[in-house]
């Protein structure tokens, strides 16, 4: 417990700084909405979860949200209603809590698409269609390539998952906003590029975890997410109104669980 709350400690003092350093500077230019240019030097950074000098976070007062390139930014918000979720992943179904937090979403979204476990395969992977795909499982790196890679189900109990290069999400069916979530709770493999492909292949929007963290902490934010966007809010009000609910819980905040999401967006 000590040793946690010297952790927790170090962090707020470094997010203090960074803020200090990088954000205070620049609020006199700042309007309600900012996009981070994710050059290597900050990449991965997660300037929404910054602490101001009030202690609170960056998205408090502004919108944050990440572009891979400035090519990709143009400001707008989609204001079009969304029509169908798309639940895909947890093809080995390890840890167990994973497959649970994505079944548990039909209770915040009504009638989510579930392809989980066996469900996760390569065909439904090409044929699922809705607004909205949440992509969770194992990623990775081929070494020949050094390209991103993503885990499929085999089809049935008795066949390994198999891994497919990131280039497959532009052979999907469009979908405008898409989730991507990692499985281990010790790494994770999701960079700036996985996002970078979902916006390639048709989407606008993209959520994408760049840390691991438990399974707990996935299901906190599903469950704020999609109650808000069921009650017809656009993904960006829900990724911020998850952002806020995650913040308020003390035991949450203490390990800027927050932090773990990025919204990456055109």
């Amino acid at each position: 417990a000590a040793e946690s709350r010297a952790d927790n400690a170090a962090l707020r003092s470094v997010s203090l700084r960074l803020a200090s350093d990088l954000v205070q500077p620049l609020e006199r230019y700042m309007t309600k909405h900012v996009l981070v240019h994710a050059t290597k030097e900050i990449d991965g950074l997660p300037v929404h979860a910054l602490l101001m000098s009030n202690g609170r976070p960056v998205s408090d007062a502004y919108a944050v949200s990440y572009a891979p390139y400035l090519g990709a930014a143009n400001g707008s918000v989609d204001m079009r209603p969304l029509s169908g979720v798309v639940v895909f992943g947890a093809p080995a179904a390890r840890p167990i809590e994973n497959e649970y937090a994505l079944r548990a979403i039909k209770n915040f979204y009504p009638d989510p698409a579930l392809y989980v476990t066996q469900a996760a395969s390569e065909r439904n992977f090409l044929n699922a269609s809705g607004s909205v795909f949440h992509l969770s499982t194992n990623f990775g790196r081929d070494d020949a390539t050094a390209r991103g890679t993503f885990a499929l189900s085999g089809g049935s109990i008795t066949m390994p998952d198999m891994y497919y290069p990131i280039s497959y999400f532009l052979m999907t069916r469009p979908f405008r906003v898409w989730l991507l979530a990692v499985q281990r709770r010790d790494t994770c493999d999701l960079t700036m590029e996985h996002a970078a492909f979902a916006l390639m292949s048709g989407a606008t929007q993209v959520v994408v975890q760049r840390y691991p963290s438990p399974a707990t902490y996935m299901k906190d934010f599903n469950e704020h997410f999609y109650t808000s966007l069921a009650a017809g809010n656009n993904t960006k009000k829900a990724y911020g109104d998850a952002l806020m609910m995650m913040q308020k819980n003390a035991e949450r905040n203490k390990v800027y669980s927050s932090a773990v999401y990025f919204f990456v967006e055109w």
